[in-house]
């Protein structure tokens, strides 16, 4: 099995050693806050994170851990193309990291690997953000990193951020794609990717299964959970991290 010593983190600080560094990431889907502590390494402490968790138990734990840090905000919602409406979030008990707005195929063979059936998911309600309002109502008028790993709704999340893409107002977008027909109703991956090539929106970067290395088959056949994160970046950057000049 393949191993790189080139991951996403490498790749995130030589970009924005090019284009300066961030004022403002946010991460929708934090999880259990390994993402939060990934970004507060990579970055320095004059970095604003706003972090987003639709399970209010994890959501809980992350003000317990970050609270007390200012430059750190955390929000109890779903991410969505939808803005200030109820949604549905199934918290998969025995897979947390699965957790999405979507029903999991369970005669799939990534449902079977979690562990995740009808007896071990809580569905509950949970208030749905679109990006666009967020950042309009936040003070910031731009982004300079958005991170989006929502289970199958990544999407949906880049839709509610339409204003901003199309201002070319979110500079780098690093998002995981999952292959395999695990969720209900997901978008197809060509679609995600059609959609950000429509706002101008180029691929830097793609890492198979885990954007830390290559950790396993990159086919469906022998991977039933294959997945890749990519990162795009807008037009702008992509020239001027491309230029020879």
């Amino acid at each position: 099995m393949r191993r790189r010593d080139r991951n996403f983190d490498v790749i995130l600080s030589e970009l924005f050693d090019r284009i300066g560094f961030p004022q403002l990431v946010i991460d929708v889907g934090a999880h259990n806050g390994s993402s939060i502590n990934r970004f507060k390494k990579l970055f320095n402490q004059s970095t604003f994170i706003h972090s987003f968790e639709a399970n209010p138990n994890l959501a809980e734990y992350l003000v317990a851990q970050f609270g007390s840090d200012k430059k750190i905000e955390i929000y109890l919602n779903a991410v969505s193309n939808v803005d200030r409406q109820p949604l549905t979030f199934n918290v998969h008990n025995t897979s947390t990291g699965s957790s999405s707005l979507l029903k999991v195929n369970q005669n799939r063979r990534f449902a079977r690997r979690r562990n995740v059936s009808d007896t071990t998911i809580s569905s509950i309600t949970v208030q749905s953000i679109a990006l666009d309002s967020h950042v309009s109502e936040s003070g910031f008028k731009h982004v300079n990193l958005l991170k989006i790993d929502t289970q199958g709704t990544e999407l949906e999340v880049l839709k509610g951020a339409s204003n901003l893409l199309s201002n070319s107002a979110i500079d780098v977008i690093e998002l995981e794609l999952i292959v395999a027909d695990a969720y209900e109703s997901a978008s197809g991956t060509f679609e995600v990717l059609a959609f950000l090539d429509s706002y101008g929106y180029r691929l830097l970067a793609l890492s198979n299964d885990g954007r830390f290395c290559q950790r396993g088959h990159s086919d469906i056949l022998m991977n039933p959970e294959l997945q890749f994160d990519v990162i795009f970046v807008s037009k702008k950057v992509f020239e001027q991290v491309s230029s020879t000049t």
